[in-house]
């Protein structure tokens, strides 16, 4: 997808500049994609509204039931009753699009190539097909992280485990360790929080590679 932001100047603070790109968007998108991609209007990062629809992908991180949570569309917070601003991931207003740039170009990247490729020819995204279920925990607790994928072109998969501070309202991750184990585990910190969101992302290695996700969220116990 191609995303524009408050300030008019994207490219001045965009960590991944090369896939968001003119570029990148003809090389992938708008040339040798079909009628679809050459369709395509934007030349490069022009498209304000992206973040609008993003959270509704079905990626798993059911960003859309609680915009606090964060997704693909960004994260925000309440100011007052149904008016909602920009959230702040590692005190930086625009990490929580930024942080997931790569996953949503691959996906985007993806999605063109069904538009002119075979089944078989084509990445697909991952399926997590089991994965804990979060519940109450307590400070002190050692919590279990268990998980199962695969994929429907015969990929590799490849689990990823972390803590996402920011709607867990805390500065700092939790270590979770043999995070990138389809069998992890974590010990509840003391700390005054009342959730932990915990990500697991599976990844394969297709071309492009693709990920899905699927979000747990700990209710501490005070």
């Amino acid at each position: 997808m191609t995303w524009n932001y408050h300030n008019r100047e994207p490219l001045k603070h965009n960590p991944y500049p090369q896939l968001m790109s003119e570029k990148w968007l003809s090389e992938n998108v708008k040339k040798n994609h079909g009628p679809l991609g050459a369709w395509y209007p934007q030349r490069n990062i022009s498209e304000g509204d992206t973040p609008a629809f993003l959270n509704f992908v079905d990626n798993g991180l059911k960003a859309y039931k609680d915009y606090s949570r964060g997704g693909w569309g960004g994260r925000f917070q309440s100011e007052r009753g149904n008016y909602w601003r920009d959230a702040f991931d590692d005190n930086n207003e625009r990490k929580t699009l930024w942080r997931w740039i790569p996953d949503v170009q691959n996906d985007f990247e993806a999605r063109m190539d069904w538009c002119i490729k075979s089944f078989e020819d084509a990445n697909h995204s991952p399926v997590i097909e089991q994965v804990t279920v979060p519940g109450l925990v307590e400070p002190g607790q050692k919590v279990e992280l268990k998980a199962s994928a695969t994929d429907p072109d015969g990929d590799q998969v490849y689990y990823w485990w972390w803590h996402y501070p920011d709607p867990s309202g805390i500065d700092k991750p939790i270590k979770i360790v043999h995070e990138t184990s389809a069998t992890a585990y974590f010990i509840v910190p003391e700390i005054k929080s009342e959730y932990l969101h915990i990500i697991l992302e599976v990844t394969d290695d297709g071309s492009p590679c693709l990920k899905r996700y699927s979000r747990l969220i700990f209710k501490i116990e005070q």
